[in-house]
């Protein structure tokens, strides 16, 4: 029962994927099978191409190419179902069979229901080996399946025969090659991209041969292929080439005898022959490898002719023949003797410096030969070295001859010409030497920088090296000498002789003029600024500044707020308040005063607390106090004296004054002081008729005010007095008290707003 169940199951899963779940759940409920814990993946095995109708049979092995890259394989696995985002992905391994890199040949998003289905791929077109492993991976949940057999592998890049050749040679020519024994040949694959760095098999008579690369060292007779090296996909590339029929032959060693001479004066000749005069033999000579003469029969010496052009090289012969390998012989150096050379190691253009010389020099590769030296022309007795030092005065063109001897008597070569001359012009330029800031430095050293000199033609040379120490320098300030100190440098070190520098010089009858330099240094000296007096009196006086030492030849420029003022002595008269400050000029530079700030003493120096106007009320006393003077002086209206302390009180109204002492000057201040009524309300009446504070008598504020309402109770509460515009009129004879005092309550008010309120006490 059991196993005909699971057959019906397959089936419909096979057909009906569908009701797979239906079916499994089926399986629970009648729990006739056993729960399955885990998916279990089958190794992926080949198959047949799904493209041709699966007709054709499983592949062994994969030999891709551009034309046909098209391969199948079949994958099974059994449930339970993978979850809804699974996808199955099919690896292939290295060409050992390795999978720490695998590479994705397929992927399927669409078959987490299909227990048997296949992957399509292509081949990786740089890949080939015998050892190639498939697995398949799925992603959710995560389950490799078992690796595959090993299979061959291959891409097939080229797909048809390649050549060969002899290493170095054209093409592979008529097919054969004659090498000597012990020697051999190389053979070389040529005519496909990096054949250099590809993998071959070798063949000799149709046997494989060990070697591997793309050369092969040949020392056996034989015919001779190659073809790629694709494994069990060899054949398949039909990458076969041509076949090379090397034949080795005995080798004798061919050398060229010793010549009578290697080095030919022009119009000599000489004859060239081989150790080996077999006229049996077929002899090639050659030059710099460019055969002389077609393969000659018994050809065994060749002629040199000296007065043919390019006659000079290396020379060689080629022989062959029945049983002799092809050889070539060592090459022997043949030279033109006129072919030496001759170069000026000195400049095409030298000038010739007072009190200097000059060096000329030549090389020449020329043996045993003669030098002679010539100036215009003319030979110089003695000048027969590599070297010739010309002197000052001897300007003029310079070469050298280089002659032969010997068998080449007669033959010559002159170097090319030096033009010596003496300058047109000499020039200096100068500068500063070391660290110069104008009018930040108090002394300054100048000296030579650069000294040139122009040939004819203008063209400028540095000679400072050669000349500055030679020459005889003067300074000069403003056109005048400066200084009887000659030399190449001077130091300036006095801020009065600041100004335009120059220098001149005299070599020979060569005289320099430089540049003009400026120079300008601080004094380093400090102005120091006084003043007969820091501050203005009323009325305005004058205040004299100086500075505090007035130097000789010094000029003076004025600054009062910043402004420069219409004075240029070392003293003058001012009447503002401000700050001062004076520039004194030595030269173009500065030196700068401290600051000076004069003052004007004014009545605003002085302040009064609380303050200049007061209103006094009656019966009180008011103390006033000056601050910002040294002394003090109060006085009344009629400058009578009052108080001489900073503090003075006033208990009654009027004109006061005071003299306050501020830097030897004096100020003044008035002060008002005016009557106000008390604004006081009285508590307490003594209605006893001694007319003295008979009548309850309030403020002006308050009394006679048609707006103001005054309200009297008794102890009681009773209201015993009430009016507007009240006269200071209470109380009235007719107000009857009980003792000798009683009390009683008021309550001002305005608009029905009580604005003041208290007792009364009444005193009989």
């Amino acid at each position: 029962m059991k196993r005909h169940l699971w057959s019906t199951i397959v089936y419909v899963v096979r057909n009906q994927e569908h009701y797979l779940v239906r079916y499994w759940l089926l399986i629970f409920l009648l729990g006739g099978l056993p729960v399955v814990s885990a998916q279990i993946f089958n190794a992926p095995q080949p198959a047949p191409n799904q493209n041709l109708g699966g007709g054709s049979t499983a592949w062994s092995a994969i030999c891709a190419s551009s034309s046909f890259n098209d391969y199948w394989v079949n994958f099974t696995w059994n449930p339970p179902v993978v979850n809804a985002s699974n996808e199955f992905v099919l690896e292939l391994s290295n060409a050992d069979g390795n999978f720490d890199n695998p590479i994705e040949l397929d992927r399927v998003t669409d078959k987490n229901t299909s227990f048997d289905f296949y992957f399509q791929f292509t081949f990786p077109q740089n890949l080939g080996g015998e050892g190639f492993k498939m697995r398949v991976r799925g992603t959710s949940p995560a389950i490799i399946s078992p690796e595959s057999g090993a299979f061959p592998m291959y891409f097939l890049d080229v797909n048809n025969g390649i050549n060969i050749r002899p290493l170095g040679q054209e093409n592979f020519g008529n097919g054969t090659v004659q090498a000597c024994e012990g020697q051999g040949a190389t053979l070389e694959a040529y005519n496909l991209q990096e054949a250099e760095v590809r993998t071959y098999n070798w063949y000799r008579n149709g046997t494989v041969l060990s070697e591997k690369g793309s050369t092969l060292q040949v020392l056996e007779s034989g015919t001779y292929a190659t073809e790629l090296d694709y494994g069990s996909c060899a054949g398949s590339g039909n990458t076969l080439s041509n076949q090379i029929q090397v034949t080795l032959g005995t080798r004798f060693g061919v050398l060229i005898n010793p010549p009578q001479k290697s080095a030919l004066c022009p119009g000599e000749l000489l004859s060239l022959q081989a150790n080996t005069t077999n006229p049996a033999l077929t002899y090639t000579w050659y030059k710099d490898n460019n055969p002389l003469t077609p393969p000659t029969v018994g050809g065994f010496s060749f002629e040199i002719d000296a007065s043919q052009a390019n006659f000079s090289g290396n020379y060689q012969v080629e022989v062959v023949g029945t049983g002799v390998c092809l050889e070539r012989s060592p090459e022997q150096v043949i030279s033109d003797a006129a072919e030496y050379v001759v170069n000026r190691n000195n400049p095409e253009k030298l000038l010739l410096l007072p009190e200097n010389s000059a060096l000329l020099e030549i090389e020449t590769d020329a043996i045993g030969a003669n030098i002679q030296w010539y100036r215009d022309n003319e030979l110089l007795a003695g000048a027969q070295s590599t070297t010739l030092e010309v002197l000052y005065g001897q300007a003029g063109e310079y070469f050298a001859r280089v002659s032969l001897t010997g068998d080449c008597d007669g033959v010559f070569k002159d170097s090319e010409i030096t033009q010596v001359t003496l300058p047109a012009e000499l020039q200096a330029t100068i500068g500063y030497v070391g660290n110069y800031v104008s009018c930040e430095v108090t002394n300054a050293t100048l000296g030579i920088i650069q000294v040139m000199a122009l040939d004819t033609a203008g063209i400028a040379y540095e000679v400072t090296s050669d000349l500055k120490d030679l020459i005889a320098w003067e300074w000069y300030q403003q056109s005048s000498l400066y200084s009887d100190i000659a030399g190449p440098e001077l130091m300036v070190f006095n801020s009065f002789d600041s100004g335009d520098f120059k220098v001149t010089g005299q070599i020979d009858n060569y005289l320099i003029e430089s540049n003009i330099l400026p120079v300008q240094l601080s004094s380093g000296e400090d102005v120091v600024l006084e003043a007969s007096a820091y501050n203005f009196c009323d009325p305005v006086g004058a205040i004299t500044l100086q500075v505090g030492q007035d130097i000789a030849g010094s000029e003076y420029t004025w600054f009062f707020e910043g402004q420069v003022l219409n004075a240029s002595e070392g003293q003058i008269q001012v009447t503002e308040p401000g700050t001062y400050e004076v520039w004194r000029y030595r030269g173009e530079c500065p030196a700068f005063s401290n600051q000076i700030t004069l003052t004007r003493t004014t009545p605003n120096l002085i302040n009064i607390e609380p303050s200049t106007t007061f209103e006094l009320f009656q019966g009180n006393t008011q103390v006033f106090t000056a601050t910002g003077g040294e002394s003090y002086l109060w006085l009344d209206a009629e400058n009578n004296p009052l108080g001489v302390d900073a503090a003075f009180s006033v208990s009654a109204p009027g004109t006061y004054r005071v003299i306050a002492t501020i830097n030897g000057c004096e100020v003044s201040k008035t002060i008002t002081v005016n009557a106000v009524e008390s604004v006081q309300i009285p508590n307490v009446v003594s209605a006893n008729g001694d007319g003295v504070n008979d009548l309850w008598i309030i403020p002006g504020m308050y009394s006679g005010q048609s707006e103001v309402k005054i309200t009297i109770y008794n102890a009681i509460g009773q209201a015993v007095f009430q009016t507007y515009n009240y006269q200071n009129n209470w109380p009235s004879s007719g107000l009857g008290i009980a003792g000798r005092s009683e009390v009683f309550y008021y309550k001002i008010s305005e608009q029905d707003k009580t604005i003041r309120q208290g007792t009364i006490t009444v005193i009989r």
